[in-house]
């Protein structure tokens, strides 16, 4: 007999088995398939996100969780670096640009990231509605974040410390304005709400006054030694404000492969 004779043969008389085959090798091609292309999307995502940028300058700490945290936004920063440090990168006559970008709050859930609008060039986003922002406590929606929270121009909203939605620290006393939504980029900018670096250093800088006061007033022995200190004390905050500004990293491109080298 033939061997293709016997193996019909075969397959006739058991219709069960022959299915049950057919079922596992169809689900054996559709998950193989599967994997394939969803490794292809999240390495074009990927991609598309960290293509902007040649290196991330941040704090000491782990070099992957300060990709992951500056440029895909997944992960807790490893730390802040000085303003002034930041500034002298922007100098540098090998690097094209070099964008600060300062984040640690969030609404519910969506991260609001302090930076400029080159940031926001960087990954061709434009306006579908409004305008950009310009002054403190203005910001712009990506289009995942104003779909989901039904965000549109005119509204406002109050952060919260961390990054987690259900953060009870609230900054009720700097609420933020939506001055545009973002067209869709396909990128990790229609997840975020941003804003200038300005409003994000007002907004814990508040915090950080309040406490300094009310050590202050807590050392003083009375309301004439408070008096006058007072001079030397704003002088003194002022001091700090001005030398003391922080960004948690700064994204750059440099000019050309040898500059990067």
């Amino acid at each position: 007999m033939k061997l293709g004779y016997l193996a019909f043969k075969n397959m006739v008389s058991k219709p069960l088995n022959l299915l049950l085959s057919l079922l596992l090798l169809l689900l054996s091609v559709s998950l193989v398939t599967f994997v394939l292309q969803l490794s292809l999307q999240l390495d074009r995502q990927l991609s598309k996100n960290i293509e902007p940028f040649d290196m991330v300058v941040g704090a000491k700490g782990s070099p992957l969780q300060l990709v992951l945290s500056s440029i895909l936004h997944i992960d807790m920063p490893t730390g802040n670096i000085k303003l002034e440090e930041a500034v002298a990168l922007q100098k540098n006559p090998l690097i094209e640009t070099a964008i600060p970008v300062s984040y640690g709050d969030n609404y519910k859930g969506f991260r609001i990231l302090g930076t400029n609008v080159e940031y926001l060039d960087q990954y061709g986003a434009e306006l579908s509605d409004g305008v950009m922002f310009e002054m403190n406590f203005e910001a712009v929606a990506g289009s995942s974040v104003a779909r989901l929270l039904g965000l549109k121009v005119g509204d406002s909203f109050i952060s919260a410390h961390g990054f987690a939605s259900s953060g009870i620290d609230d900054h009720d006393e700097h609420p933020f304005v939506i001055r545009g939504i973002l067209e869709p980029t396909g990128t990790v900018v229609d997840q975020l709400l941003i804003t200038n670096l300005e409003s994000i250093w007002e907004v814990h800088d508040h915090g950080e006054e309040e406490e300094h006061e009310e050590d202050h007033l807590n050392e003083e022995g009375n309301q004439d030694e408070d008096h006058d200190h007072d001079g030397e004390h704003d002088h003194d905050k002022e001091h700090v404000h001005a030398d003391d500004k922080e960004v948690t990293s700064m994204l750059i491109k440099f000019k050309n492969p040898i500059a990067l080298v």
